[in-house]
Protein backbone atom coordinates (compact mmCIF):
# COMPACT_ATOMS: atom_id res chain seq x y z
CA UNK A 1 0.00 0.00 0.00
CA UNK A 2 2.92 2.16 -0.31
CA UNK A 3 2.67 2.95 -3.91
CA UNK A 4 -0.01 5.51 -3.64
CA UNK A 5 2.00 7.79 -1.74
CA UNK A 6 5.16 7.33 -3.23
CA UNK A 7 3.33 7.93 -6.37
CA UNK A 8 2.15 11.01 -4.98
CA UNK A 9 5.55 12.17 -4.02
CA UNK A 10 6.53 11.85 -7.95
CA UNK A 11 4.04 13.68 -8.93
CA UNK A 12 4.70 16.26 -6.47
CA UNK A 13 8.41 16.64 -7.71
CA UNK A 14 6.82 16.64 -11.71
CA UNK A 15 5.95 20.42 -10.72
CA UNK A 16 2.43 22.52 -9.75
CA UNK A 17 1.98 23.36 -13.44
CA UNK A 18 2.02 19.25 -13.74
CA UNK A 19 -0.30 18.66 -10.79
CA UNK A 20 -3.58 17.64 -12.40
CA UNK A 21 -1.77 15.08 -14.92
CA UNK A 22 -0.16 13.69 -12.06
CA UNK A 23 -3.40 13.60 -10.50
CA UNK A 24 -5.11 11.41 -13.29
CA UNK A 25 -1.88 9.50 -13.39
CA UNK A 26 -2.49 8.52 -9.59
CA UNK A 27 -5.98 7.91 -9.76
CA UNK A 28 -5.45 5.47 -12.68
CA UNK A 29 -2.54 3.65 -11.72
CA UNK A 30 -4.51 3.86 -7.72
CA UNK A 31 -7.84 2.17 -9.85
CA UNK A 32 -5.30 -0.95 -11.13
CA UNK A 33 -3.19 -1.21 -8.26
CA UNK A 34 -6.59 -1.62 -5.94
CA UNK A 35 -7.98 -3.87 -8.83
CA UNK A 36 -4.67 -6.39 -8.94
CA UNK A 37 -5.65 -6.70 -5.29
CA UNK A 38 -8.91 -7.48 -4.90
CA UNK A 39 -8.19 -10.17 -7.92
CA UNK A 40 -5.38 -11.18 -5.84
CA UNK A 41 -7.59 -11.76 -3.20
CA UNK A 42 -10.12 -13.42 -4.88
CA UNK A 43 -7.44 -15.65 -6.65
Amino acid sequence: MLAPAALGVVSGLLGQHRSLFGLEIDLTLGVVVTLRVVQDVHD
